[in-house]
C-alpha cells in the first residue's frame, strides 16, 4: 500500500493522537481542559501540515434535522423512563459561573473535535485504514474526556470504565464517523450537544441503573447508524424522505410531549410535578419552582424522618412542608407535624398516614411560574 505524500502526513497525525490518547489513559489522566488544548492544538497542527477543507456535504441540513429529532427522542425516553424508575438529583451545580466552567471543556471538545473528525476524513476518504484510524481516535478522545470518574489502577474499577464507558463509545462513534462522512460537522455537533450537555443544565436525573444507562447508550447509537445506513442504502433521499416525516414526526412528539406532561401533572404514576404556589418554603423551595412528588407505599411511608419534605392534602388543598416532629397517637398509629421553612410557626394541623400524598427531594427552578400566571390571569387573584 503506497501513501501520497499529504497521507503519509496524516498516518502520522493520527498515529501520534492515538499514542498520546493511550498515554493518557493509562498513565496522566488530564482534565477536560488539558485535553480540549490538545484537541485544538492538533486541529492546528492538521491545518498547517495538510489544510482545511470546508464542510460542502449535500446533506447538511438534513442531517441537522436527522440529529434535532434523534437526540430529543432520547433525552423523551429518558426523562420518560424516570417517571417509572424516579429520579435523583443532579450532582451538577446550577450557579451560572459553576455551570460555565462544567460545560466549557465539553463544549469545546465537541466543537474542536467534530471540525478536527471532518479533517481527517475529508483527507483521507480515499482509504479505509484512515477511517478505521479516525475511529480509534475519537474513542480514546471520548474515553479521556469521561475517565475522570474511574481510579482505573484498580484492575475492578478498570474493567467497570470499559463497561460504562469504552464500549458505549465505540457504539456512538461509529455513528458519529459514518454521519461524519454523510452529513458534515453540525449534525455531530447537535447530537452531542443535546445528548452530553443537557446533564448539566437539567436539575434532575432519572434513576438508572449505570449499567442499564450503558446498555441504552450502547444500543441507540446503533439503531441510528442502521435507520441513516437503510435509508441511504436504498437510495431514499435524506432531504425529501425526511421532508415527507417533519409534520408527521412533529406531531408524534407534540402528542407524546402532551401526554407526558399530562400524566407528570396528573398524579397517575408513582412520580409527579408539583408547582408550588406559595412562599411558606422560601429559601429551599420558592413560587414558581417544580418539584417531582414520589408517593409512597406502606413501607416507604416508615422512611419519613424529621427534616423530610412532606406532601400531602389538608383543608382541600396539596401543602408541601418539612417534617417537624413524629410521634405516636393514641391509637399508637404514626402522626407528623409540619412546618414551613419560611414560617415562624408550625402548622396548626397533625398530618395523619391518610393525608400523606408523597414526600420530595428533587425541584426545577421556576419552570412552573407560567402556570400560576395563567392561574391568576384567569381566576383575577393571587395564587395563595
Amino acid at each position: 500500500m503506497k501513501f501520497k505524500k499529504s497521507e503519509k502526513k496524516l498516518l502520522i497525525l493520527e498515529i501520534f493522537m492515538i499514542v498520546l490518547f493511550l498515554v493518557n489513559l493509562l498513565f496522566l489522566e488530564a482534565d477536560n481542559y488539558i485535553i480540549a488544548m490538545a484537541i485544538i492544538v492538533m486541529f492546528f497542527i492538521s491545518t498547517l501540515v495538510l489544510g482545511y477543507e470546508e464542510d460542502r456535504h449535500r446533506f447538511k441540513k438534513d442531517g441537522i434535522l436527522v440529529a434535532i429529532i434523534f437526540s430529543l427522542i432520547y433525552e423523551i425516553f429518558i426523562y420518560v423512563a424516570g417517571i417509572f424508575i424516579g429520579f435523583l438529583k443532579s450532582g451538577y451545580s446550577l450557579n451560572l459561573m459553576t455551570l460555565l466552567m462544567n460545560i466549557l471543556p465539553f463544549a469545546m471538545i465537541i466543537t474542536t473535535g467534530e471540525v478536527l473528525r471532518h479533517e481527517f476524513l475529508i483527507k483521507g476518504e480515499k482509504r479505509k485504514v484512515f477511517f478505521v484510524l479516525t475511529f480509534i481516535v475519537f474513542v480514546l478522545i471520548d474515553t479521556s474526556a469521561n475517565i475522570f470518574k474511574y481510579d482505573i489502577t484498580n484492575s475492578r474499577v478498570a474493567l467497570e470504565a470499559i463497561c460504562l464507558i469504552l464500549i458505549p463509545s465505540i457504539s456512538k462513534n461509529l455513528l458519529l464517523t459514518y454521519w461524519m462522512k454523510r452529513f458534515g460537522i453540525l449534525a455531530n455537533i447537535i447530537y452531542l450537544c443535546i445528548t452530553s450537555l443537557l446533564v448539566f443544565i437539567i436539575p434532575i436525573i432519572p434513576d438508572f441503573n449505570k449499567y442499564l444507562q450503558a446498555v441504552i447508550a450502547l444500543v441507540y447509537p446503533v439503531i441510528i447508524y442502521f435507520v441513516t445506513r437503510k435509508l441511504l442504502r436504498e437510495n431514499i433521499k435524506v432531504d425529501t424522505f425526511m421532508k415527507k416525516q417533519t409534520n408527521r414526526i412533529v406531531s408524534i412528539t407534540l402528542i407524546a410531549f402532551l401526554l407526558v406532561l399530562i400524566a407528570l401533572t396528573s398524579g397517575i404514576f408513582k412520580y409527579f410535578f408539583l408547582t408550588i404556589g406559595s412562599g411558606s418554603m422560601e429559601k429551599e423551595l420558592f413560587v414558581g419552582d417544580v418539584v417531582i412528588v414520589k408517593k409512597l407505599n406502606e413501607d416507604e411511608l416508615k422512611q419519613i424522618k424529621v427534616g423530610s419534605i412532606l406532601v400531602f392534602r389538608m383543608q382541600n388543598k396539596i401543602i408541601v412542608h418539612r417534617v417537624s416532629q413524629i410521634s405516636k397517637d393514641k391509637n399508637g398509629d404514626t402522626i407528623y407535624k409540619t412546618k414551613g421553612d419560611n414560617n415562624k410557626d408550625e402548622d396548626n394541623w397533625v398530618v395523619t398516614k391518610g393525608n400523606i400524598v408523597g414526600i420530595t427531594n428533587h425541584k426545577i427552578p421556576l419552570v412552573g411560574l407560567p402556570s400560576i400566571w395563567l392561574y391568576e390571569f384567569v381566576e383575577g387573584s393571587k395564587l395563595k
